[in-house]
């Protein structure tokens, strides 16, 4: 039978956003916004911060009360997404000083991608390499950014 109620999961995922938006706000303020013709350091963030209120209010209004099975409401947690995500980020912190931009992000995701069961490492390593090539790509090739891409 399907009922429109008001899921807690979904209204607490929203009000976490919705905070994250909030603090990424409250820390914009402590830069520079600057014009839209020089922008300053803090107007990114500011625009950021402005989105993820949004999408967590959204997230509050629309997912939080809508039509769904009874027995649709049981929380899943998967132990393998609680361990390999926060290792691929403990992965990335530890290999961009000693490797650089590539090879990190690539350990980083290949890493991340041990969280979904479905990927075979042929995709697997296809999405890390994307990914690494991509980041490459923008951060240094494009942006500039002050990291060596390779580190030998």
């Amino acid at each position: 039978m399907l009922r429109s109620t008001w899921h807690p999961k979904d209204l607490i995922a929203g009000i976490i956003v919705v905070a994250v938006g909030a603090l990424a706000l409250w820390e914009a303020y402590s830069y520079e916004l600057g014009t839209p013709a020089r922008m300053g350091p803090g107007l990114f963030p500011y625009g950021l911060s402005i989105i993820l209120i949004g999408l967590g209010i959204g997230i509050m209004v629309f997912d939080a009360r809508r039509p769904r099975n009874e027995n649709s409401d049981r929380i899943k947690i998967s132990l393998r997404a609680l361990v390999t995500l926060p290792a691929s980020i403990l992965v990335f912190a530890f290999v961009i000083d000693r490797f650089g931009l590539g090879p990190a992000t690539f350990l980083a995701v290949f890493t991340s991608t041990f969280a979904d069961r479905s990927l075979t490492p042929v995709k697997s390593l296809t999405i890390a390499f994307v990914v690494a090539t991509l980041c490459v790509v923008i951060f240094r090739l494009v942006l500039g950014l002050q990291v060596e891409a390779v580190k030998w």
